[in-house]
């Protein structure tokens, strides 16, 4: 009977991975093909073809050197993606810290807060986002984007569940050196949860690299969208371009997952996933 939920198990989770990556793989071989071979290929008569009859990267040069709107975007994603990853693993530490070592009334509750927040989808707060942001004069700028992105719940609920592991000891003797909570937080918190920090930055970059709804309802002015609002704008007709355009979208996340693979595992470790 074990064999058989092993069995069974191991062919539930192939099966989930190629779902999964099969259309990534796809993707990028068609990135390497030209748009005459690749118009062939999705032809109605033609199965794939997983090999390229001759190596193309012509649109990746097209993407790259001939289309000055995405390259505006890419950036614009860039820019925005770092300012939101850089203020939510400061207000994430700090938060985080609060949450564990502080000693304040409703601490408990305002941790329930974060939880709840954390189930409430984003397209709920949306439109409230939309007021606060036309009421402080920050709508039409890239604030508007960063700022919700940097005080995620998400981030703090990470950063809690680190510093919780992180030895009691240690805390109780550096407030003998010092009554600063910032330079406790920074100066022996920091450097022992990296792993953490890197986790949650990690994660940031990516949920605001992906972002769609919030600069289609937060931005007015076409110049500030981020990439993913214009990779449609991408010729139809030029099959190459597109899925070059594509990859390259793909690959700032990609490599930060595969190059902080580990400190990701022990986030979800410590998020008890």
């Amino acid at each position: 009977m074990k064999k058989v939920k092993r069995i069974l198990l191991m062919a539930i989770s192939t099966a989930m991975i190629i779902t999964f990556f099969l259309p990534l793989v796809m993707t990028v071989i068609c990135s390497f093909m030209n748009s005459a071979e690749l118009a062939v290929v999705f032809g109605d008569e033609h199965p794939f073809r997983w090999i390229p009859y001759q190596v193309s990267v012509s649109g990746y040069f097209q993407v790259l050197f001939a289309n000055e709107t995405y390259l505006a975007t890419f950036w614009n994603s860039m820019l925005i993606a770092i300012a939101s990853v850089a203020l939510q693993v400061l207000s994430s530490l700090i938060v985080g810290y609060t949450l564990v070592r502080g000693k304040f009334r409703g601490r408990t509750a305002l941790f329930y807060l974060y939880m709840i927040v954390m189930l409430i989808p984003f397209q709920v707060t949306l439109l409230p986002t939309y007021i606060l942001a036309k009421d402080t004069g920050i709508y039409n700028t890239w604030l508007a984007l960063v700022l919700p992105g940097g005080f995620a719940a998400l981030g703090v609920f990470l950063m809690r569940q680190f510093i919780l592991s992180f030895p009691d000891d240690i805390l109780e003797a550096a407030k003998l050196d010092t009554d600063s909570n910032l330079r406790i937080i920074f100066e022996i918190v920091a450097p022992n949860v990296k792993g953490g920090l890197i986790a949650v930055a990690v994660l940031a970059f990516a949920e605001n690299w992906n972002m769609i709804e919030q600069p289609l309802i937060l931005l007015e002015n076409e110049w500030l969208y981020p990439l993913a609002l214009k990779l449609h704008e991408l010729p139809e007709s030029q099959y190459a371009v597109r899925f070059a355009g594509s990859v390259l979208y793909m690959l700032p996340s990609i490599l930060l997952f595969f190059l902080f693979e580990n400190e990701l595992v022990d986030g979800a470790k410590h998020m008890k996933l």
